[in-house]
């Protein structure tokens, strides 16, 4: 492949982007995930034009999301499935978060973050994200949504760290306790305090009701910015850093290192920027970091040194599914 056709494949790549969020809200994948379609067949039931829908299908195949088989009838790949509403651990909450009109205003704004070093979606919308999604309530139960799709991730967490030694674990910024739910089925005798703002906790993940429901799971509203209650001897911060700068995660991990004590741990859970393995997801999440909440992905060393003043000591490092590194620390 020469140079110019790398760069053409780049530049186009927003396009085959676009041509996948429009499958996706068209029901494509959650129609094809059930019954096999031709264009025709899958025109009439969809309600949309066969030509642009053959179109579309020859280009989602060429993508790796659809088989065309020799009957002319279109699956999806196990990729493709994750673009199904009822595949488990599916992903198409990220994918019409991602493409929401929100996100992609805010992107179109990037230009103000490189000249001034301040978040493109702040500029976009006059207020930073988390105050403008609150206000929202269509953007606010896309973006809880996408946080909480995906559970491979979740369960492999379950399955990979060892949570044998620990009673209770606190999830700090848990949304609406997706991954509590799959901790606490993998493990019968944990119990569980999910931390979020009270407009968050409103809304339960149908998986953790259970456990709210014997007692096994409690919600604590509040603000990790001002407070972390103690009690757990594992807490946990999945994804949460990387929405804050520096300066900010310091606040966050004072509060932390308050309510762990001398014996509790710190789960952290992030995409790590590695040089040893492909860093292209974590480089990419840097960038929708940077522009859309003015924080960012971190190396190894820099959390490491994020976690130093508090006395916190990095243990352990963890390969998750999803690009995601799970970061043990413990006080010392």
């Amino acid at each position: 492949m020469t140079s110019t056709d790398t760069l053409l494949r780049l530049l186009t790549a927003p396009w085959l982007t676009r041509a996948v969020h429009a499958a996706v809200r068209a029901g494509v994948f959650d129609e094809l995930h059930t019954t096999p379609h031709t264009p025709a067949t899958l025109a009439t039931t969809l309600g949309l034009h066969p030509d642009p829908l053959h179109r579309l299908l020859r280009t989602a195949a060429d993508l790796g999301l659809l088989h065309e088989h020799p009957d002319g009838t279109y699956t999806p790949t196990p990729t493709g499935e994750l673009l199904a509403a009822d595949t488990p651990g599916s992903l198409r909450p990220l994918a019409l978060f991602y493409d929401s009109e929100p996100l992609r205003r805010a992107w179109d704004h990037l230009d103000h973050t490189l000249h001034t070093a301040t978040p493109a979606d702040e500029h976009a919308h006059g207020t930073a994200f988390y105050q403008h999604t609150a206000t929202d309530p269509h953007h606010h139960e896309l973006f809880t949504a996408a946080m909480a799709a995906g559970s491979t991730a979740a369960h492999a967490l379950a399955d990979t760290l060892d949570f044998t030694a620990t009673r209770s674990i606190t999830d700090i910024g848990g949304g609406n306790g997706a991954l509590l739910a799959a901790l606490l089925d993998r493990h019968p005798h944990l119990t569980a305090v999910l931390l979020d703002l009270p407009h968050v906790l409103n809304t339960p993940h149908p998986a953790l009701t259970p456990h709210l429901d014997t007692g096994r799971c409690t919600t604590a509203p509040g603000d990790f910015f001002t407070h972390i209650p103690a009690g757990s001897d594992t807490y946990l911060l999945c994804r949460v850093l990387h929405n804050w700068t520096d300066d900010q995660c310091h606040r966050i991990l004072t509060h932390c290192r308050a309510a762990l004590g001398e014996t509790g741990r710190l789960l952290i859970i992030e995409r790590v920027i590695n040089p040893d393995t492909d860093p292209t997801l974590p480089l990419a999440f840097d960038m929708h970091m940077m522009a859309i909440t003015g924080g960012r992905e971190r190396t190894t060393a820099h959390y490491t040194a994020l976690l130093h003043p508090h006395h916190l000591h990095l243990t352990a490092a963890t390969p998750l599914p999803a690009g995601l590194t799970a970061l043990t620390a413990t006080p010392h």
